[in-house]
């Protein structure tokens, strides 16, 4: 199971299963004990229960025909900082090695920035985004300096490292599921050489049901 899946997946899916599996031992436990009290069921009954069983997988292939299209999701965020906007704009297009976050998350495999390189300058720039699991190619399509920077995300790596016993695993709902699509930076001058950002992204997540 943690070969396949990940035991990390697991532990993030538990909430979902967890709360469905309750519901469901609410609603089939009297019901079976209605059934079985005093053997009173009607003969073929647990055949037809487990060919329902049986049929629940092709819900799968259901959920894979029913021509669902992610939407995209836009994400925006504010932060005031205290430095001004030509000194906020030169973090915004490189900075330096980050340290390693210490939230538990992100010491078990989910993806987090490192750094940021910027190759050319202005309009059709490339940007990389390196996080822990890969780098992110951004074409810059706004160049705004030191008002507004606004880039396409060319390629988006891993949203996460599977933590499993197995080494080197490359499950498929690590491969394009999670698409960033382009992100816009805003600052304002604020009075005593502050800045107010402004960060939108937006990206799809085909994660479904």
């Amino acid at each position: 199971v943690f070969g396949i899946e990940g035991i990390l997946c697991i532990v993030m899916a538990a909430p979902l299963w967890l709360a469905w599996a309750t519901v469901g031992a609410l609603i089939a436990y009297p019901l079976h004990r209605l059934m079985w009290r005093e053997h009173r069921m009607q003969p073929g009954f647990p055949l037809a229960a487990l060919a329902l069983v049986a049929l629940i997988p092709l819900l799968a292939g259901a959920e894979r025909q029913d021509g669902w299209q992610p939407q995209v999701i836009v994400l925006t965020s504010t932060v005031d900082i205290d430095a001004p906007p030509e000194l906020v704009w030169q973090r915004l297009v490189s900075f330096p090695e980050m340290p390693r976050p210490q939230a538990w998350p992100f010491r078990y495999g989910i993806a987090y920035p490192v750094r940021a390189d910027l190759q050319g300058r202005g309009l059709g720039a490339t940007r990389y985004c390196v996080f822990s699991t890969g780098a992110a190619a951004e074409r810059v399509t706004t160049w705004d300096e030191p008002r507004v920077l606004a880039f396409d995300v060319l390629n988006t790596p891993p949203p996460m490292v599977e933590w499993s016993p197995y080494g080197g695993l490359q499950p498929p709902h690590l491969t394009g599921y999670l698409q960033s699509q382009a992100a816009r930076f805003e600052l304002t001058a604020l009075p005593g050489n502050r800045t107010h950002l402004v960060g939108t992204s937006w990206y799809v997540n085909r994660m479904y049901p």
